[in-house]
């Protein structure tokens, strides 16, 4: 009954989402965007007023720049004044440009926040950003919302001290409680199987440590006993230590093989072990798609991703009109 609720709210609205995301959120995040946006211009035109007052200063002070008698600049003059008023408004522009792009990184933190408690992984689609239907109707909504017919008394005012922290998702009940169960169980038995693909791995480098003494045992007892074996007279000691020593050899050569062979059993173990792990993961994973709070959260994080991509437009398109927070109009043009 509830998300009947919601689905009609939000076919409704304008960018497709539930009346408390549209008002409560995107619509506020929009206040404070305007707000932003009217500082940032007037910051620029500060800029210009603060250059245009020190050119006038300079001029009082050595009569080089500006002739008062006929008003006129020299041709180096104007180059000079253009190329540092170009400069003045790049630096400007990109220093305001740059905090609205960490303005938006901080909106999308809280966001892979609350997503990441659930061990979710949400994903953004940059093509959607640049979808005209779309952008025209973020416009059409901001139009809407702001623009009371040129009544600047019914503007609303900006409070960005009011704004609310993102409350998380939470989920309460026994499939949430289960999940929680699961997926502790999940991570137990992933620490084991790590701890058995260490301890095989200790083996193995073992093995072959072991492999190499016998191999430089074996090449420096071989030429001994054929030097031995030239000789006309041979110590019965002698031989009686080289059959102990083929004797070693061979049982060496034995444990080697049941190493090799334990080390073979251990891999296809672990090798089972992990398929039974992935096995039990997909298994969570269809039996939680098919529970209501899955399908509840994959709604909520749907409209949010839908979120994100509007107001990352938004940020780039610009409009003739902005907010200034004691409610007067500032055009662009001025």
């Amino acid at each position: 009954m509830e998300g009947s609720k919601i689905d009609e709210a939000a076919s409704s609205t304008y960018l497709g989402l539930n009346e408390h995301h549209e008002k409560d959120v995107v619509l506020r995040y929009m206040r404070f965007m305007r707000y932003q946006r009217s500082l940032r211009v007037r910051t620029v035109e500060g800029s210009f007023e603060d250059f245009v007052k020190l050119k006038k200063l300079i001029n009082d002070k050595t009569g080089d720049l500006y002739d008062e008698e006929d008003a006129s600049f020299s041709k180096a003059n104007v180059e000079e004044i253009v190329e540092e008023l170009k400069e003045i408004a790049k630096n400007e522009m990109e220093t305001e440009l740059l905090n609205a792009a960490h303005t938006n990184v901080l909106l999308l933190r809280q966001m892979c926040e609350q997503a990441e408690r659930w061990h979710l992984k949400l994903t953004v689609n940059i093509s959607e950003l640049e979808n005209k239907d779309l952008l025209n109707a973020v416009e059409k909504y901001e139009s809407d919302q702001f623009d009371f017919s040129g009544k600047k008394n019914q503007r609303p005012q900006i409070n960005v001290t009011n704004f609310k922290r993102l409350t998380p998702i939470d989920v309460q009940g026994e499939p949430a409680d289960l999940l929680r169960a699961e997926i502790e169980r999940l991570k137990m038995d992933n620490q084991h199987l790590k701890s058995a693909v260490q301890k095989a791995e200790f083996q193995v480098i073992t093995m072959a440590k072991e492999k190499e003494r016998l191999l430089a045992e074996k090449s420096s007892v071989v030429p001994t006993v054929v030097l031995e074996e030239s000789k006309p007279k041979i110590d019965p000691k002698l031989l009686s230590d080289n059959e102990k020593l083929s004797q070693n050899l061979q049982h060496t050569r034995k444990d080697k093989e049941k190493l090799e062979g334990d080390l073979i059993d251990t891999n296809k173990k672990l090798l089972k072990i992990k398929a039974q792990l992935e096995m039990a993961e997909k298994e969570l994973e269809k039996k939680f798609s098919q529970t209501q709070a899955y399908a509840n959260m994959k709604r909520m994080l749907t409209q949010k991703n839908q979120q994100i991509k509007t107001l990352r437009h938004q940020i780039g398109d610009s409009g003739n009109v902005v907010d200034d927070p004691s409610g007067k109009e500032t055009s662009d043009d001025d």
